[in-house]
């Protein structure tokens, strides 16, 4: 993981609440993240050695209830490491939160603070943007899978909704015909064809919430932003150790994880990608993220999440550029760009994919089927 510019005063005070192992020797910026400012903070023991640590601070802009993240991710970390315990895998394969000083899980919010939260780090890991090879895409589905199962034996309290109806993708429609309303005249014009798409499919976008609603699927602790970015692997090795970002579990349905991989990472071009013909599911990879996705949750699995894996993709790329388009229409307030028109070309470019996922549909489901 790489270390960045050196941290404020700021976060040298909110490391000092934390029981860390000893003296704060330095604490620099990690970069790569989104939401949450992150910072690797190093600590000298009582025997000479340095430990690190990874402070946070949570991003109350998005997650405008950070104490329901944190019990989640409280919950989700306990459960973790009591199916763990004894393992030597322990430390590398489960997210560990460092208490407070004063004995609590992390430092709340207040009027004059910022909230902020600890993990032991964990050594010798790299973080991926993008799969080098169908084998990272096989080990990133196996730790996301992984996780599904050993969250299928939590029976602790309810997971609380950090994020309600985070992937309720008639929402996502409801949220695109708000946004048609106030648009941009000339983006309105030049996305008609964009939205005509969306249209189409507008009826069938409830799938997945009703096979959860009429118990065909059962609902899980899922991960719900299930991409290579959010797994860690092993520096020396390759293997996919354990799935990080924790603040979006809830309970919802292993679709949308399954679906998110195969979004993100099935047709390997750029999110942005103009070139739509280059756009396509590309097999290897998809057969990497079945296979890894099965070997890490297939013990658990039902034989309908099975059969609906492709669908899953398919209406996590269709909701994804559900939420490109709107953002595109009111005038890029929510995803960040860098130039005009990329939240449209993002938009697309998922399009394409559904378009791909649709028309292959009986292949890939029949390589779902296989394995």
């Amino acid at each position: 993981m790489e270390e960045t510019k050196e941290a404020p005063a700021a976060v040298h005070a909110a490391a000092a609440r934390f029981d860390v192992a000893g003296p704060v020797e330095s604490i620099r910026e990690q970069g790569g993240g989104h939401i949450n400012s992150s910072y690797v903070v190093t600590c000298a023991t009582d025997g000479g050695r340095s430990v690190r640590y990874l402070l946070q601070r949570i991003n109350t802009t998005v997650f405008t209830r950070p104490e329901l993240v944190m019990a989640n991710v409280r919950r989700v970390t306990e459960h973790l490491c009591r199916n763990l315990e004894g393992s030597p895998d322990l430390p590398r394969r489960a997210l560990r939160l460092v208490p407070t000083r004063d004995g609590e899980p992390w430092v709340r919010a207040t009027d004059a603070d910022q909230p902020w939260r600890c993990f032991e780090f964990v050594e010798d890991s790299v973080c991926l943007l993008e799969p080098r090879t169908p084998d990272d895409a096989r080990e990133a589905a196996k730790a996301c899978g992984r996780f599904l199962a050993d969250m299928s034996s939590y029976d602790g309290e309810r997971m609380d909704d950090v994020l309600p109806r985070f992937h309720d993708t008639p929402l996502r429609y409801e949220q695109l015909d708000a946004a048609i309303a106030r648009g941009l005249p000339e983006r309105l014009d030049d996305a008609r064809l964009d939205l005509a798409f969306a249209e189409e499919r507008r009826a069938g976008a409830g799938s997945v919430l009703e096979a959860l609603a009429s118990g065909a699927i059962p609902v899980r602790v899922a991960h719900n932003d299930a991409k290579i970015s959010n797994v860690l692997f092993d520096a020396a090795t390759g293997r996919g150790l354990c799935v990080i970002d924790l603040d979006t579990v809830m309970e919802t349905s292993s679709l949308f994880d399954f679906g998110d991989l195969v979004r993100s990472m099935a047709s390997g071009r750029p999110e942005d990608e103009r070139d739509l013909g280059s756009i396509e599911v590309q097999r290897p990879v998809f057969v990497a993220l079945v296979d890894g996705f099965l070997d890490g949750f297939g013990g658990v699995m039902t034989r309908a999440e099975r059969e609906l894996l492709v669908e899953g993709a398919r209406i996590m790329a269709l909701q994804q550029g559900v939420r490109f388009l709107a953002d595109h229409l009111v005038g890029d307030v929510y995803f960040r760009v860098h130039r005009t028109g990329q939240n449209l070309d993002r938009a697309r470019a998922q399009f394409r994919l559904v378009d791909r996922l649709e028309a292959r549909r009986g292949e890939l489901g029949a390589v779902a089927a296989s394995r």
